[in-house]
């Protein structure tokens, strides 16, 4: 699933609330950790930036079930895509910390320590359901202490104020740890959200949207869905189909997941779609380069465009006087469309009638003028107005 433009991630599709946490830490304790604030040996911490790591991060989900060690020959992929954190599903229930089928206590370590190695950050899932309150903040204090950076949670609260309290736990480690809640969670740090509907229904919750969102259900292909998280300048997360004939066999993809799935599981079946997997891996890498380092995206104001008529997600993003606007265009109609944008691009006082592009998902292709962009089959383009 997720809002932000996931890593829905993304979008994306996680939701800060109304207040934010910061944690400050003494300047003894910087000074020991070299100037960021290390929570474990196997965590990289935030640093002292104004701004919080996970407001602006992707993440990346890996699929459910898989082991310690599957998930640890999927941080390549993870790495090359830029993601900022990865999400695993709960490793152990009670007093358990973790399934033997997943793997040891000392395997978690080992690949906390090898995510942070990358500059990387590990969530995991916490279920609710079937727990008390002291199980759950024995088990958040026992990942807390180990370089967990934060928590996704699973399911409702029976108590509206426990996600407070558990909140409370997050809060008091050292360094800046996130709680992650869906939109019927109060108190978490940052909410998901789940987008459905068509082409109308998308843009109008994208539009009100503060965070990273998902989309759900028959809307958008990979690449459109992953496209999403530059829709919002908040955290983003990339919901990706498993892409894998012979996986979704083994396992259906379901869009109302969190974040990205990285398919694990039989090698040659890995082995026979390398090419796809690394195009993908592209893909993303490139859009999470825009979702960090493009002043307009990362910093403008977006103004989405009514192409609903012809199934076109289309958004205007103008950032500070002297840096190029930006455009993003995705075709959700399921077939090639035209779609005329400069008097649309005028009438927000942006100059210019030609597009720059940034980014493309069908290579060869001109986009010399506004007055008439070609949209291929799920294409998306991402450009600048000049």
């Amino acid at each position: 699933m997720v809002a932000g433009r996931v890593v829905s991630c993304s979008g994306g599709l996680l939701r800060m609330n109304g207040m934010r946490y910061r944690l400050l830490v003494a300047m003894v304790l910087v000074g020991q950790a070299g100037g960021q604030t290390l929570a474990h040996k196997n965590w990289a911490g935030s640093g002292m930036s104004a701004q919080s790591w996970w407001e602006r991060a992707v993440f990346c989900r890996v699929s459910e079930g898989a082991t310690l060690k599957q998930a640890e020959a999927q941080m390549d992929r993870m790495q090359a895509m830029g993601c900022d954190a990865v999400v695993l599903s709960p490793l152990g229930a009670g007093s358990t910390p973790v399934d033997a089928k997943l793997g040891s206590i000392e395997d978690a370590d080992a690949l906390i320590e090898d995510v942070g190695h990358r500059k990387m950050r590990l969530v995991l899932d916490l279920a609710l359901a079937g727990a008390t309150e002291e199980e759950l903040t024995g088990r958040m204090r026992l990942w807390l202490n180990r370089g967990v950076a934060g928590f996704v949670l699973v399911g409702q609260p029976v108590d509206p104020g426990m996600v407070k309290r558990l909140r409370q736990v997050v809060a008091g480690a050292l360094g800046v740890r996130v709680l992650i809640g869906d939109g019927a969670v109060p108190d978490a740090q940052m909410m998901v959200r789940h987008l459905g509907g068509g082409v109308a229904a998308v843009r109008a919750e994208l539009a009100g949207a503060s965070g990273p969102v998902v989309l759900s259900g028959s809307v958008g292909a990979a690449k459109v869905s992953a496209a999403v998280l530059l829709g919002n300048g908040a955290a983003a997360e990339l919901p990706v189909e498993a892409g894998h004939a012979g996986l979704k066999a083994k396992r259906a993809f379901s869009a109302d997941e969190l974040m990205l799935w990285v398919p694990v599981g039989d090698a040659s079946l890995v082995k026979q779609d390398e090419a796809g997997y690394a195009a993908m891996t592209a893909w993303d890498a490139k859009l999470v380069e825009l979702h960090h380092g493009h002043e307009a995206l990362r910093t403008g104001q977006a103004t989405y465009l009514d192409h609903d008529a012809q199934g076109v997600l289309a958004w205007v993003v103008k950032g500070r006087v002297g840096v190029a606007p930006a455009i993003v265009l995705c075709n959700l109609s399921g077939k090639p469309v035209k779609v005329a944008l400069r008097a649309e691009v005028k009438a927000l006082g942006v100059k210019g009638g030609y597009l720059r592009p940034l980014l493309r998902s069908e290579e060869g292709k001109n986009y010399p003028s506004l007055d008439g962009v070609e949209l291929g089959v799920d294409e998306v383009l991402v450009g600048e107005i000049r």
